[in-house]
């Protein structure tokens, strides 16, 4: 009996032993599993603490609702297609008159492109305030008037307008003349408070491309006027 009790408590304390070998090997791994995490962890912590992060960008527009957009009507479904076919990234294209330059006017103020519209609305009648003009401009004035009318024929084939009605004697208004039909303005050259603006006048039989100077004190003043073109219809 005692012989075959041996080879049973042999095998028990083999099956022990691997037991608690396998339970100290498990508990060894554990702890070498958690110290290798928590090295890791550490030098992670250091080296986020050691970086200089740059500031965040666009962290506003990450923060604005982008559902609609100031350029499209609330019906238009804002899709990768309808942004591209808006093309709103890019600066507006704005058309160009050959020998005259651009007609970009976006410079303009809404007070100077006033001052500007009253001044040619006279000139259109051939009516001229000197009001609009500074005192030593007058000259100017005096010198445009007559190079247009003596100019009118050679340049354009036809006599100047006559007058649509004679001033009645003892009256302050000026004759008038339907000299120019339409007008319009060029791109702005700005320097401070001068502005120098192209202005193309229009008439039956062609053009004039005029500069006008203006200087800005307390209100706008013309203080010189220069022609730059003369065009004939259907001609040069």
């Amino acid at each position: 009996m005692k012989h075959a009790f041996r080879p049973f408590l042999s095998v028990l304390s083999i099956l022990a032993g691997a037991a608690y070998f396998a339970a100290c090997s498990n508990g060894q791994n554990a702890e070498i599993s958690y110290i290798n995490d928590e090295t890791i962890r550490s030098a992670a912590d250091a080296k986020e603490g050691a970086t200089l992060w740059t500031r965040e960008l666009e962290s506003v527009r990450l923060l604005r609702d982008i559902a609609k957009a100031p350029f499209a009507a609330d019906t238009v479904s804002l899709s990768p297609t309808s942004v591209a076919a808006a093309d709103v990234g890019r600066p507006f294209i704005f058309p160009r008159l050959p020998g005259f330059g651009s007609l970009d006017t976006t410079l303009l103020s809404t007070e100077l492109a006033d001052f500007l519209n009253a001044f040619c609305a006279s000139a259109a009648k051939w009516q001229f305030s000197a009001a609009q003009f500074e005192p030593e401009a007058l000259f100017s004035l005096i010198l445009f008037r007559h190079d247009v009318q003596t100019a009118w024929q050679d340049k354009f084939g036809v006599p100047f307008p006559p007058e649509s009605h004679a001033a009645e004697e003892g009256a302050d208004e000026q004759p008038s003349h339907a000299v120019f039909d339409s007008w319009i303005f060029g791109k702005p050259f700005i320097d401070g408070s001068d502005f120098e603006i192209p202005v193309r006048f229009i008439c039956k039989s062609g053009f004039i491309d005029v500069s006008v100077f203006i200087a800005q004190k307390t209100d706008f003043y013309i203080n010189q006027l220069q022609i730059l073109k003369w065009g004939k219809k259907n001609g040069t």
